[in-house]
Order: structure tokens, then sequence, then C-alpha cells
């Protein structure tokens, strides 16, 4: 066979090493239990499989596709410990060891599983489908790893032992069909006897025949009624009839001589006909054996071509038994005469491939040539089997599919193009079909193994899209499963898809897919840390440091980073923008605030900023834009408390090192902008909740009467009395009166500071530019410029009309004229955002202001009126 070139597909970081090498020519690993277990140690063991059938049926797929995963990441230690280079034939025979013990393991739980009496039957069917399911699995990788080791052992060449030299003269096709015929054998030769050792067929065969001394095999009950010791072996073919003992038993023999040639156990079944005194019987079938043998003349094959002119009589007779007809019509060449014993499609490939490779060897026998086929005949040959077994789709499509990998990895391109286009149109038609998306998968790897880079345009398109369809499906495994942790607070599921989430990704030879799928890796993991921090605030059993969650997204930043360590600093932009930009689109801002609460979809907005500030992705400046974007939509919204978990998303540092850069002047003031007005915001609600909960209850009015009367009604302790409450009265005013001057005084700092802010709250200075993005294109300098104006126009005159409240409940009436003055300042351009309709009640609560002013300076005035007030006015 040809030897395949080498696929270069993306190298993953491992930075596990094996300790002792790897040997290339037998496939085999001296550490090779460490290579295959290493990556699933964590998630075995939360499974007890052989205990409860329950679980194993639950996660027995779960099981297979964590062991598939360890056979590529044993192949990738595998290669870096090799000897000698790995060649891509050495690594499809590792992938495909690996994955045939994987399915043998669960075959043989499976095995344990049924054989016991105790389980429930409910759970007996279900395991027997699975069985059957995983085998038929099982059997199509064996197929594969025949055909691609090309080193066949089929019964047929060993009965006719040709000449070693005419084995340089088999041709391609020929090859392949002594694997298919191998296969055939030892695949039957495990599901009738559960075991591929001939030994082992030969004894439960002569189980079946016990005892073997028996006299019915000789005829013993028909000579009876003949009046004769023996019958001649042709006395049925005289047309005599058996007795009915006698002719059962003779079924019985001919069945079994046709199921040990049918497992390719020919020479053994002849053994069994002389176990059971039917020596005649084998000695008819030892003419096949030695085609090459020289017959009298010295003509090689023609004692051989004498025995099949005999068989093909003995094949044509009706009389014959019709498991017997079917041997020697399979011995010599003629299918149609052996398919009436089939049972199932295998049975039928078994008969077509076993005539075939006979009429290969046949011409070998004649020509020493053997004449060249094509793939496309080996097709026709499957093709020309029928289902006769009704199994299921499952098993209609496996079969479908060994029909193509007995053509080997390295068909003809049309062929090759035809598996793939079969697997994506089944995975299209049958997207539940977990176990399916998985094998295609592999099949598509083995490919792109085989055949190095899939030069051809369709054959990559279709492996890209089996490939991607299955890394789709491992998406949403790892959400789901995720999803579920996070809805009990907890920070991880407890089996990890990190690890071989990369490993799939890195066979996706498009760009635009892998950069999708990591988009969608990453978005997965904000959504169940999103969800784990929404569950742990629902709950409020943990303290506040606990409840924010990141696990998720860390793990799966720092694999992608692991991986694209060596790609180009562009393609890890586009993947983090593109995963920002997916969280964008998909929020829901536009929905109703109910108070000051965070939503979902505001909260897993917010933390989607974690992307861009992560080591190795930082891009601070489409941080602070998108923080700054973010804020004002919420701040429009009414949803403050979001807006305010937005600004948090951004440390200190990461705004330093914006601000020194003075194209960024723009980003960097508005984000302090923020950080000012929420200061203000904080200040406010500080001082509203302390004037209003904390302001002291009203004196009743019994209690001056109380400590004024001078009669004798009243006694002296209720005096006493009343004037103790009257004081801690006036005690608890004076505090409370000093506490409110005291946050009245902060507030109205933070208001001014905010209103003559450098630069202007909310103003730009300088040009604003928005920031550079391939794939973020959510900044609109027009749409920025109208939410800014429509900011302050809402907020700077609520922040003013809250400082003269502030200033009129201290008496700092004179701080109002100041105000007045302050808001008409052109530096500030406050006045441009007070609109007429707010700027008129603005005006005339200032006004009113003023006049308690003037009124509480008249009442401090002394008659005749000379004094400070009229020297004010």
């Amino acid at each position: 066979m040809q030897t395949p070139q080498t696929f270069s597909r993306r190298q993953l970081p491992f930075p596990k090493t094996l300790d002792t090498p790897f040997h290339v020519e037998i496939a085999t690993e001296a550490n090779s239990e460490d290579a295959a277990t290493s990556q699933q140690s964590d998630y075995r063991e939360t499974f007890n499989l052989r205990e409860d059938p329950r679980n194993f049926l639950s996660f027995c797929e779960s099981e297979l596709r964590f062991g598939f995963f360890s056979a590529l990441s044993g192949l990738e230690l595998a290669k870096k410990c090799a000897v000698e280079e790995f060649s891509a034939a050495n690594q499809i025979r590792f992938i495909l060891n690996e994955v045939q013990a994987q399915l043998d393991a669960k075959l043989e739980i499976i095995s344990q599983l049924i054989k016991d009496r105790s389980m429930h039957p409910v759970y007996r069917e279900p395991l027997q489908r699975l069985a059957k399911l995983l085998q038929t699995e099982r059997d199509t990788w064996y197929l594969l790893d025949l055909v691609t080791a090309a080193t066949p052992s089929d019964s047929l060449t060993t009965f006719l032992k040709p000449p070693v030299h005419l084995y340089d003269n088999q041709q391609l096709a020929m090859t392949k069909s002594r694997c298919i015929l191998e296969w055939c054998e030892k695949v039957f030769m495990e599901r009738s006897f559960g075991v591929r050792q001939r030994d082992d067929c030969v004894r439960k065969v002569e189980q079946k025949l016990a005892p073997l001394n028996d006299p019915a095999y000789g005829w013993s009950h028909t000579s009876s009624m003949e009046g004769k010791v023996k019958l001649d072996p042709d006395y049925p073919f005289r047309k005599h009839e058996l007795h009915q003992t006698d002719r059962h038993a003779d079924n019985l023999v001919c069945e079994q001589v046709f199921v040990l040639f049918r497992a390719g156990l020919l020479d053994q079944a002849i053994v069994v006909t002389e176990k059971v005194e039917q020596t005649w019987r084998g000695v008819c079938l030892l003419g096949f054996f030695g085609a090459w043998n020289g017959a009298s003349n010295g003509e090689v094959g023609q004692t051989w071509n004498l025995w099949k002119l005999a068989a093909k009589e003995i094949a044509a007779s009706p009389l014959t038994n019709i498991f017997e007809r079917s041997v020697f019509s399979a011995l010599c060449g003629v299918p149609f005469g052996a398919l009436p014993v089939c049972q199932t499609w295998e049975d039928q490939v078994w008969i077509y491939f076993f005539c075939q490779v006979l009429k290969y060897w046949e011409e070998l026998v004649s020509n020493q040539v053997v004449s060249s086929h094509s793939d496309e005949h080996i097709l026709s040959i499957f093709e020309q089997c029928k289902e006769i077994d009704r199994d299921g789709v499952e098993s209609d499509v496996m079969r479908r599919v060994q029909s193509f990998l007995g053509l080997g990895l390295d068909c003809s391109l049309a062929l090759a193009q035809k598996l793939l286009q079969f697997l994506l149109s089944c995975q299209n038609a049958h997207r539940d079909w977990s176990w399916f998306l998985r094998f295609s998968a592999h099949v598509a790897i083995l490919m792109r193994l085989s055949r190095g880079n899939l030069e051809d345009d369709l054959l990559r398109q279709y492996s890209e899209h089996i490939l991607l369809a299955y890394c789709q499906h491992l998406l949403h495994l790892y959400l789901s499963d995720e999803m579920q942790a996070a809805e009990q607070g907890l920070t991880r599921s407890k089996i990890s898809y990190d690890e071989m989430l990369m490993v799939y990704f890195s066979y996706l030879l498009d760009e635009s897919d892998l950069i999708h799928c990591c988009v969608e890796y990453m978005v997965s993991a904000l959504k169940a840390d999103t969800r784990t921090e929404q569950v742990r605030m629902e709950q409020k059993t943990l303290p506040f440091s606990q409840r924010h969650s990141d696990e998720r997204r860390t793990s799966c930043l720092e694999k992608i980073g692991q991986y694209l360590a060596s790609f180009p600093r562009s393609t890890l932009n586009k993947i983090v923008e593109t995963a920002v930009a997916y969280v964008w689109n998909h929020s829901s801002l536009g929905e109703e605030s109910e108070g000051t609460g965070i939503f979902d979809s505001d909260l897993f907005l917010v933390r989607s900023v974690d992307f861009l500030i992560f080591p190795a992705y930082q891009n601070y400046h489409l941080a602070v834009a998108c923080v700054n974007l973010f804020v004002r939509k919420f701040i429009l919204l009414g949803k403050v408390q979001s807006a305010q978990n937005a600004l948090d998303e951004i440390s200190e540092d990461v705004l330093t090192q914006v601000e020194q850069e003075q194209s960024l002047w723009s980003s960097s003031h508005e984000f302090r902008c923020w950080q000012q007005f929420f200061r203000v915001w904080n200040a406010i609600l500080e001082w509203r909740n302390y004037s209003l909960s904390q302001r002291p209850a009203s004196l009743p009015s019994n209690i001056l009467d109380m400590v004024n009367r001078k009669d004798d009604n009243i006694s002296t302790e209720e005096q006493l009395w009343a004037r103790q409450v009257l004081e801690n009265y006036e005690m608890e005013w004076k505090e409370y009166r000093e506490r409110c001057r005291s946050l009245g005084h902060a507030l109205s700092e933070e208001i001014i500071s905010t209103l003559t802010m450098e630069g202007g709250w909310l103003l730009d200075a300088f040009p604003y530019r928005p920031p550079s993005s391939v794939v973020l294109n959510i900044f609109d300098s027009a749409e920025r410029e109208n939410e800014l104006q429509q900011i302050r126009q809402q907020y700077i005159p609520l922040m003013i009309v809250q400082l003269v409240d502030v200033y009129k409940q201290m008496g700092e009436f004179q701080s109002c004229v100041e105000l007045v003055q302050l808001v008409a300042d052109d530096s500030f351009q406050l006045l441009s955002d007070l609109k007429r309709e707010t700027l008129e009640p603005l005006l005339e609560q200032i006004f009113q202001v003023y006049l308690e002013y003037c009124d509480e300076r008249a009442q401090c005035t002394t008659f005749p009126f000379v004094g400070e007030m009229f020297e004010a006015l």
C-alpha cells in the first residue's frame, strides 16, 4: 500500500513527556498506560460503572469521548518521545489500537452486567442495544485497522498455499479484498463464539455435536432399518431417505462444518468430521487444499481444477444438504449457491469476497499475474450485498460506512469524497446520534492523517464540516454540564472539557471555524460563570468576596492562549473581539429595569470585559471604550447599579496605562467622569438615606407642657423624666443636624467637583477617536456624542437641584448665589445643557431660596433699619 503523507495540523502545547521512548516499529509504548490515561484520570473518578447499569448507560458515551480524546493526546506524547520519525501510518495504527481498546473495555463491562442475574430487567434490553451498537463500531475500526496494516492472513490463502514469490504479484485490490475476507472471518468468530482463538471455536463446535460418538452420525438408525451394519456415503443420493434421527444428526454436522468454514477453519472442520466418523465428508473437502500441488502430468493446478469440477456437481445437486451445498458453492467460486444460508449482511460480504479472492488466486495459478481492479470494483462487491437482517438504522448506516472503509484511507479521491459526504449527510440527518458525531469526527481525523493536508477543496470542506459539527457538540455538552454546576453555585463541573476542546479545535484548518469555536467556548464559560455569580448573589450565603466567579473563563482563556501562542496577534485579537461582539449582540439592554437589580444579561455583558483585560490578551483601550459604552447605555436605561458594576471591571492600573497615551485622552477622561458621577451618586444616596431614615421622631406635645408647668398637678418625678426626654431629643437633633451637615458638605463638594471637572464633565477637550477594531464595530462617534449630551441634559439639572436642596437644608443660602454664578460661567458649559423647561423652575427655586435668605437677614436687622441688610442689597 502507499505510504501516506504526513498531516501537518496545528501543534498543541503538551507540557508532559513520557519517561520512556515510544517504539515506532511495533507501535506500542513502554509507558502506554500513562499516556492513555493521564488526561482522563480526573474525570474517571466520578463514574462507578461496573456496579450500576444506570450509571453505565448514562456515562458510557461520555467515557468513550474522553477515551478517544486520550488516544489523540497520547499520540502527541508518543510523537514527542518516538526514537525515530513517527510516520502517518504509525500514527493511524496508534489511534486505531487505542480506540479499539476503549470499545473492548466497554463491551467487557456490558458483558459482565448482562451476565449478572440480579440486574433489573429494565436495564437488560438497553444494555443489549448498546452492546450491539458498540460492537458494530468496534468491528468498523477493526476493518480499517486490517486494511491499513495491509498484511492479511485470510484462511483461503492459507488453504491454497501459494508459493512465496507470488505474494509479490498481488495487486492492491487483491490485498484489500483479502483484508476484508479476514475481517469477515474474525468478526464472525467473535460474534458466534465470543473468542478469536481457533482452538476455542473448535471446542465450542464439538460441544454442540457432543457426544461425538453418537451412532446417529453414522446413520445407525437407517442402517438398522435396512438390515445393514454400515451404509455407503452415496446412500442419500440414490433417492433414499435417512431416518429422522439420522437426518437431524446429518444436518447438524453439515451446519457445524459450514460454521467452521465461515469462521475460516475449514481444516478444523475436516478434523471434526473425522471425530464424528464421517471421514468421507472431510475427504471430499481435502481436494481444495494446495492449489499449486502438481498433477501426474506436471501441470500446476490441474488436480485442483479437477476437484472443482466434481465440487460443482455436488453443489448443483438438489439432494445435497443446503449447508454442504453452500460450502462447495463457495469453494468453487459460485456465490449465488451459498447465499441461501446467509443470515446477516456480513455473511453475504464474506461469500462475495471469498469468491473474489478465489478468483484472484485462480488467475495467479494460470497466468502468474492478476488483473488490476479499482476501488470502485471493491465497492461494487459490497453493494451486491443486501441487508437481510434489519438491525435498525444505526446498523444500516455503519454497514454503508464499512463499505467505504474497506477500501482503506488511501482510496481514490472520488470515493474519499463520497465517504465524507455520506458521513456529513448522516450527521445532519441524525443530530441526536452523539456516538456517530464522535465516530465520524475521528474518521475525518484519520483521513487527514493519511492523506496529508487534503489539497482537494471538496475533501477538505467535507472533513472540516464533520469536525466542526463534533466540536460544536462538545461545546454544547460543555455548556450543559457547566450550567448544571452553576445552578448549584459551583465554580466548575466535575468533568473538565477544556483539554478535549482544544485538541479537537487543533484539527480545524479553516481559521474562521477555529475562531467561531473559540468564541463559542469563551461565551459558554462566561455564561456559566455569570450564572454561578447570580446564584450566589441570590443565595446570599457566601461573603461578597466569594460571590464573584471567573474560574471557567480563566481556564478557557489560558487554554486558548497556550494554543494560540504561535499565532499572529491579529488572530488572538479577532477571537477576543468577536467574543465581546457576540455578547453585545445577544444582550438585552432594552429590557425594563426593575429597581436597581442586576439582570443576568447585564452581568453577562459586564463580565465580557474580562476577555479584553486578561493577561496576554490586553487591549486596554478597547476595554475602557467598551466599559464607557456599557455605562452610557445602562445610564440611559436607568440601570445605575449595572453601570456601576461595569465601571468596577477596570482597575486603576489599567486606566493608568490608558492615560499614558495622549491619543486615548477622550476614553480615559470619560471614564474619570463616570467615576466622579458615581461618587456623587453614592453621596446622594447616603445623604438621602440618612436624612430620611435617621431623622428623630417628633417630640410628644405633652413633654414641653410637663417641663414648663408650675402647678402642683404634676409631680417632681414626672418633670424630671420630661426634662430627660427633652434633653435626649435635643441631643439627637443636634447629632442629626451635624451628621446631615457633614454629609451635605461632602455631597456639595462632590457635585461641585463634578460640575467643575477639568475638561468638563462628559465633554471632549480633544477630538474623539473611536478605537480601531476589525470585529467589534460598536463604537459610533455621532451616537456617542448624542448619548453624552442626553446624559448631561438629564443629570446636570438633577445635580444642581440636589445641590440647591442641600444648601437650603443646611441654611447656606449664600452658596446658592455662588451656584448661579457657577452655572453662568461659560468655561464649564453648564448653561447650554439646561433647557428652558428645566432652567425656569431651577431659577425660580433659587429665587425662592434667596428670598428666604433675605427674610432671614431681615429678621436679624434692628429698627430703624440701619445695618447690613440694606448695604447687602
